[in-house]
Parts: C-alpha cells; sequence; structure tokens
C-alpha cells in the first residue's frame, strides 16, 4: 500500500511541476523561432519564403519588382 502511495505521490509531484504562471512580457520568449521544432522541413521552407519576401519588400536583400511578389 505504501509503495502505490508513493508512486501516486512522485507522479502527482511531476504532473504539478509543469504548471507555470507567465507575465505577459515573458510570453514572447515562448514564441520566438528558438522554441520552432526544426525538424519540420515544410515549415522551415515557408519561414524562408516569407522572411525573403519580406526582406525584399524592406530593400535588405535585394530589389524587387512589387510587393505582392508578382513578376
Amino acid at each position: 500500500m505504501t509503495r502505490l502511495l508513493s508512486i501516486l505521490l512522485v507522479g502527482a509531484l511531476c504532473a504539478l511541476s509543469g504548471c507555470v504562471t507567465l507575465q505577459p512580457w515573458e510570453r514572447g520568449l515562448l514564441n520566438s523561432r528558438l522554441m520552432d521544432d526544426p525538424a519540420d522541413p515544410l515549415a522551415t521552407l515557408a519561414d524562408g519564403h516569407v522572411d525573403g519576401a519580406r526582406e525584399a519588400i524592406a530593400g535588405a536583400e535585394g530589389a524587387s519588382a512589387d510587393a505582392c511578389g508578382c513578376n
């Protein structure tokens, strides 16, 4: 009985240790690209495409004919 109780207690402590309250200014850290899964190749390609379009519009990585990406 005490073994079962100790296993349940350890399980409950592990489950409760994942609960965290964040302040609004701390949420931006969890939303950064460092927290993304790098193993998803489709998301990586999509992010690269979006970043390339943004940088071309801003003029940082070359000239763009139109802001919409049309040639």
